[in-house]
């Protein structure tokens, strides 16, 4: 149907699925969806056990969004994203062939159910209203609180539905997250345990041998220990809870302070790190060390990816009203099919560090959210092959 215009439909069903009514049909599945036909006969075949989850899905969340059904059209089956809420005792689901056509029509949907049930409402209290008070003022009276009560119910409605979508978001982000730790801990995990019972078991070895296996598990163990604590800053920011506590602060100083921290990580590797500063001072409100944290990230990127007896350079500047901090490598770059998705938690380029070096894959995401909560912007530019430089411009 690629091409043609979106189409879609909404059915209302009861808790269990079976079929009350098709409020929208553009599919002219009435030979189908007939009432009393159950929601996973209605679907394809495929698409029937998916069907049954949604209902349980609503039965626990009232209200379900981009759920993906296949519908039989014209003898084949065809994709329809879905959205669907519980309402009362009854369950409305609509779909469409694309997003935001299911998006529309689920909101019209809403709107047309609750603005049927209203109309009934207001004109049964003004006839009963009229029968008891003809001519007066008690049914313009009861009319007028049945609307107010009724726009509250609305405003109510759409904020629980906001919840809704909102835990929905964090819950299948927290799944992910524990997915993807999972995935991450696993071999630093399984290390440790090999090299612990290999040294408890022998006690023969050499010195060598023994400072070897125990350097891996201090390595290990460090990696883990720096994805908890990326995991834990993740998952304040995604839940809102970033604390940015500004005070004055000099971005010249500060990139002074991160260039020293540095630059032994960078002389064991051989490489020259470098600090050009336009300004003797930058001031500017900012929380310093959430600052310092995304200029530390930057700088241990650019020297993880840099090959030896070359340099990074860090420079500040003030370009305008803003300030400016960059920091620049001679690294093999960066893909451009890779660059969009950098900045996405458990994103990494399939760059491998010069020395082998692990990532958790949530630096930049945790930086670029910290930078974007002091009102500035984080950004990369690069030439495949010839290295990368981060930009991070604040207001100043």
């Amino acid at each position: 149907m690629k091409g043609e215009p979106a189409v879609g439909l909404a059915w209302r069903c009861d808790a269990q699925g079976t079929l009350l009514a098709a409020l929208d049909d553009d599919f002219r599945q009435a030979d189908r969806a007939r009432p009393g036909a159950s929601l996973a006969e209605v679907v394809d075949g495929a698409s029937a056990h998916k069907a049954q989850r949604l209902l349980a899905t609503l039965a626990e969340a009232g209200v379900a969004f981009d759920w993906e059904l296949n519908v039989p059209f014209e003898g084949r089956p065809t994709l329809l994203y879905c959205n669907a809420a519980r309402l009362g005792p009854d369950v409305l689901v609509v779909g469409a062939t694309t997003p935001h056509e299911s998006a529309r029509r689920f909101y019209q949907a809403l709107l047309k159910t609750q603005g049927d049930a209203v109309a009934l409402l207001r004109a049964v209290a003004r006839e009963r209203a009229e029968r008891l008070d003809p001519g007066g003022a008690r049914a313009d009276t009861l009319y007028n609180e049945l609307s107010r009560l009724n726009n509250e119910l609305t405003a109510a409605q759409r904020e629980l539905f906001r919840q809704n979508a909102e835990l929905e978001r964090l819950n299948a982000q927290k799944n992910y997250f524990l997915g993807m730790a999972a995935h991450e801990l696993r071999n630093p995990l399984s290390a440790i345990r090999f090299y612990s019972d290999f040294l408890r078991r022998n006690e023969n070895l050499s010195e060598a041998e023994r400072d070897r296996m125990l350097g891996t598990i201090y390595d290990s163990s460090g990696f883990m220990l720096q994805l908890i604590e990326d995991l834990l800053t993740v998952s304040k920011i995604e839940a809102g809870r970033l604390e940015l506590h500004h005070q004055e602060t000099d971005l010249v100083a500060l990139a002074e302070r991160c260039v020293a921290v540095h630059r032994l990580l960078a002389q064991e590797k051989n490489i020259a790190l470098r600090l050009e500063a336009a300004v003797p001072r930058l001031p500017l409100l900012a929380d310093a060390p959430k600052l310092e944290q995304v200029v530390g990230n930057l700088l241990s990127n650019a020297v993880k990816f840099s090959p030896a007896h070359t340099d990074v350079t860090v420079r500040v500047e003030r370009p305008g009203t803003a300030a400016r901090l960059a920091v620049a490598d001679q690294g093999p770059g960066i893909p451009p099919d890779e660059r969009d998705h950098l900045f996405e938690p458990f994103q990494t380029t399939s760059v491998q560090g010069t020395a082998g070096e692990p990532s958790t894959g949530l630096g930049l995401a945790i930086s670029r959210r910290i930078v974007e909560g002091h009102g500035g912007r984080l950004w990369v530019e690069s030439t495949f092959g010839h290295g990368a430089t981060f930009y991070v411009e604040l207001p100043a």
